[in-house]
């Protein structure tokens, strides 16, 4: 859920809530500003992610790990 801010890149709902998928689901069909806005975000989400700083932490992840191994 951290990649996915309520009503800012996406709508939330309890897994196995069929109900409240149904609520969400129906609040985009019924605002089309909503999900522009949701679209908008979620792309400008994505794509300020990088490979490069996905690299850069899993590497600090095992570099930390392999140091306190040996």
């Amino acid at each position: 859920q951290k990649e996915v801010a309520e009503s800012k890149s996406g709508l939330i709902f309890p897994y196995g809530n069929v109900e409240k998928l149904e609520e969400a689901i129906e609040r985009l069909l019924s605002n089309i500003d909503l999900r522009k806005e949701l679209e908008g975000n979620a792309k400008r989400y994505v794509q300020n992610l990088s490979f490069e700083k996905h690299f850069i932490k899993l590497k600090m992840i095992y570099e930390k790990v392999l140091k306190n191994k040996f």
